[in-house]
């Protein structure tokens, strides 16, 4: 881990200091901190140089940390504004393939970004750099892939619609797994609400980098979300042939009346040429014409982008995949292994060839699982191979728990009431003091549901990461127990501080920040990640609370994973119907149908135990509510009698009322959802510098 620091100086006559939000962002480096980071800037510490910039390689000593500094000339004209508008962006935006803001320094007329390093480069390094061994195809797709991920959150995933604008090589930076991270934010342009479903459309001065800017934009100084795919199809071209973009973007021009498949073969890269599996060569193809399209309108969105690219990878994995047998060894090279365990036989021995990263833990922890007539599986006596599991998410031996849950001084303390077969314990890392908390699933004995239920969590908790998602340690899987371990969360459940006796009540303010959390982690969960993602079981006590009061949403165990959607219809699920009485959405009750708005229904339900401290499964609140607001004094909390101000009162009502629409199809997406929250809290806010108004006499 390092950083990148951009040193900008709009003004040398001015010293401008950061807004106080940005302070409270991220962190803030001293400039004497990033001089002797870098040697006063030694120059012999450059490792790149562009235009209005250098980068200089250093080492910050308070953390031992390997650093990269980037310094914009004192002759630069890039403003103070534009420095806070990438400093803001990168700290609100989480996404594994963005690149990480450490934090900044603004001192001496000097503005600087401080960024986590990233050892690998650039890809324009790798793909033009004589001193990088050539990418093979696939890494070539992954890498494609994590950009064409970032992009389509920027572009649905956050609160606004966030157009790039200056996708290009040299922008995409590598970490030390080659996974690559999207830079270069200053010149993003934040659109309106990423809500909307029409393309959204900026008036903007043109900027950007010749050769991978959209002609249409260009043409007529209206950029959109489909000129960063645009930008992102000559990345694509420049991926596959190794030619600079100037390069491309002067063939692209010269053959802009023949298809792409008539001319590809004579640009390929010639380290790759015979490497490529021919579907997937023909789906690449195919999508990388579409973004290149004239008109923006009939280019893909990143979410189809993505999904092809994955398409093309898949198709790629699938003819690399051999089989040969040789005497009585029997050899694998696939990307999947459905069932290992109906191979193992006396006679035979298996070798994985570099399987670790493709299996996925679906697949490592149905192979340790012996067959059974009575549907009631039990564990084999060996253990899953490490080097498989623990690059996906470190595995626990049960000793290891069984010595973690004994260091705890209150013995067996539970942190939450057990259901069915689950305990929950407090313990303690070996050899550290960091707690942990242990999750038995199973006593003895499972059931092939339960154990369903159990991969199902481990395998999305492993792949996804978010601020407000429950963040996973590891598991253990032996002797007929499914353990898995999580971060301790010390404030416990939103249920125990809306219902017992025992905690101070909740803050208006606090309420409503663990709501925007909550909805944020959802919306990411329908959105941002590869799949569409339906929790299914959104409820208080799933909602459990850090040192800092962020919220974590936890209980994945029944959610349910869909492909990405590319058109704006809803994802439907033919589900058997699960869940906790009160919470359920009584469309999917009725119909077996699940929808992301499904989630939609039991956060508001959420909403209306968080606002009335009412156990919803006893009083039935949805049932009761035609219109919140004649019945606002009946069910909100008497202790937040005349606490809420009326504009923020309406603007809760308003959002709750809309999620609790019958037809799912009109209850508003989870983005909707936090945004309006949001501006619930930023009224409340506002209104809490005045005189506070009881919002149940205001007509």
């Amino acid at each position: 881990m390092g950083l990148f620091c951009l040193w900008c100086n709009p003004r040398p006559r001015e010293t401008k200091q950061p807004s106080t939000t940005l302070q409270e962002l991220c962190h803030q480096f001293s400039f004497a901190e990033i001089q002797s980071a870098t040697c006063n800037f030694n120059e012999s510490l450059v490792i790149a140089q562009g235009g209005i910039s250098n980068v200089y390689k250093g080492f910050i000593k308070k953390s031992s940390t390997q650093v990269a500094i980037k310094r914009c000339n004192k002759e630069s004209i890039n403003s103070l504004l534009e420095f806070k508008h990438e400093a803001v962006l990168l700290c609100q935006l989480h996404h594994p393939n963005l690149i990480p803001l450490v934090g900044f320094c603004i001192e001496r007329n000097e503005l600087i970004l401080v960024y986590e390093y990233m050892s690998n480069g650039s890809l324009y390094d790798h793909i033009h750099g004589r001193n990088f061994n050539p990418l093979s195809w696939k890494r070539r797709l992954q890498i494609c892939i994590g950009v064409a991920r970032s992009l389509h959150h920027l572009q649905t995933g956050a609160k606004y619609v966030i157009i790039h604008r200056n996708v290009k090589t040299s922008n995409i930076l590598l970490d030390s797994s080659m996974e690559p991270k999207v830079s270069g934010l200053t010149l993003s342009k934040r659109g309106p609400l990423s809500i909307s479903k029409t393309l959204t459309r900026v008036e903007s001065r043109v900027m950007g980098t010749w050769g991978y800017a959209d002609p249409e934009y260009m043409a007529t100084g209206f950029l959109t979300e489909k000129s960063d795919t645009y930008s992102f199809g000559v990345v694509l071209l420049e991926v596959l042939s190794a030619k600079l973009a100037r390069d491309i973007h002067k063939e692209h021009l010269e053959n802009c009346n023949q298809s792409l498949k008539s001319y590809a073969e004579e640009i390929v890269d010639p380290f790759l040429k015979s490497k490529i599996a021919p579907d997937c060569w023909k789906t690449f193809l195919d999508i990388t014409e579409r973004c290149l399209l004239k008109e923006g309108r009939e280019r893909p969105d990143m979410g189809e982008v993505e999904l092809q690219l994955e398409h093309a990878l898949k198709s790629q994995e699938e003819a690399d995949a051999k089989i040969s047998y040789k005497d009585k060894d029997l050899r694998f090279k696939l990307p999947s292994i459905s069932c290992i365990h109906m191979l193992v036989q006396d006679q035979y021995s298996i070798l994985f060839q570099n399987t670790a990263q493709k299996m996925g833990v679906l697949s490592v922890l149905s192979c340790f699982i012996k067959p059974s007539s009575d549907s009631n599986p039990t564990l084999m006596s060996a253990k899953p191979p490490s080097s498989i599991v623990n690059e996906l998410c470190h595995q626990f031996s049960l000793a290891e728990i069984q010595a973690a849950i004994a260091r705890n001084p209150n013995e067996f303390s539970k942190l939450g009431q057990p259901r069915g077969l689950k305990n929950v314990f407090k313990g303690y890392l070996q050899n550290s003091n960091i707690p942990i908390a242990i999750k038995r699933c199973s006593i003895g004995s499972f059931s092939q549901q339960l154990f369903s239920e159990f991969k199902n969590e481990i395998v999305l908790l492993c792949q996804l990461h978010h601020p407000n998602l429950m963040p996973l340690t590891g598991f253990c899987i032996e002797k007929n127990e499914l353990i898995i371990v999580y971060e301790y969360m010390s404030n416990g459940s939103l249920f125990d501080h809306l219902h017992h006796i025992n905690h101070d009540p909740l803050s208006w303010k606090r309420r409503l920040q663990i709501c925007i959390g909550v909805a944020r982690g959802l919306h990411y969960l329908h959105t941002g990640a590869k799949h569409v993602i339906i929790h299914h079981h959104i409820k208080t006590s799933n909602i459990l609370l850090d040192d800092n009061w962020e919220p974590k949403v936890s209980g994945l165990s029944l959610s349910k994973r869909v492909p990405l959607s590319i058109s704006k219809s809803l994802i439907r699920v033919e589900s058997d119907v699960k869940g906790t009485f009160g919470y359920l959405d009584p469309e999917y009750v009725r119909t077996g149908v699940l929808t992301e708005r499904s989630d939609v229904f039991s956060f508001c339900v959420v909403l209306l135990e968080v606002v009335s401290t009412r156990t919803i499964q006893k009083e039935r609140l949805y049932n009761q509510i035609h219109s919140m607001k004649s019945y606002a004094e009946e069910i909100v909390d008497p202790f937040l009698k005349s606490k809420i101000d009326p504009d923020c009162w309406r603007t809760f009502v308003d959002i709750t009322e809309r999620c609790l629409a019958e037809d799912g199809r009109e209850r508003p997406d989870m983005g909707e959802v936090e945004l309006e929250l949001e501006h619930a809290l930023q009224l409340q806010e506002e209104a809490d510098a005045k005189i506070i108004v009881d919002p149940f006499k205001v007509k």
